[in-house]
């Protein structure tokens, strides 16, 4: 038996873990595939589950559909957007913030 829900709050994402260079390897990969994939499938799902239901997707201050974003990861949070907004929900909500501060300290941190 599936339960519905109301609503859902989605943060995907992407963090390879490893070196510098194992990390700019496997971030176009990785990014597109977890920020694209996995939430397109998982609205997919939960609208055939749960078709009421409100979604709320974590998405970046440089989401850019145009791909003119210095940002790596807006092309793929733009195209996510444009998903969930076409998926039928009766409400989407995008979050886009700038920056997230951690709780505990970064060792790299990642200001681009």
């Amino acid at each position: 038996m599936r339960q519905r829900v109301d609503a859902v709050f989605s943060v995907v994402m992407p963090m390879p873990a490893g070196s510098k260079s194992l990390r700019r390897r496997c971030r176009k990969r990785s990014s597109a595939r977890i920020t694209v994939d996995y939430t397109v499938e998982f609205a997919r799902v939960l609208r055939e589950n749960s078709p009421s239901a409100v979604f709320s997707f974590l998405s970046g201050s440089g989401a850019d559909p145009t791909g003119k974003s210095r940002m790596a990861s807006a092309p793929y949070k733009a195209e996510a957007e444009k998903v969930l907004l076409a998926e039928g929900f009766p409400s989407v909500y995008i979050f886009r913030p700038a920056y997230i501060y951690p709780v505990e300290p970064r060792k790299e941190p990642n200001l681009s």
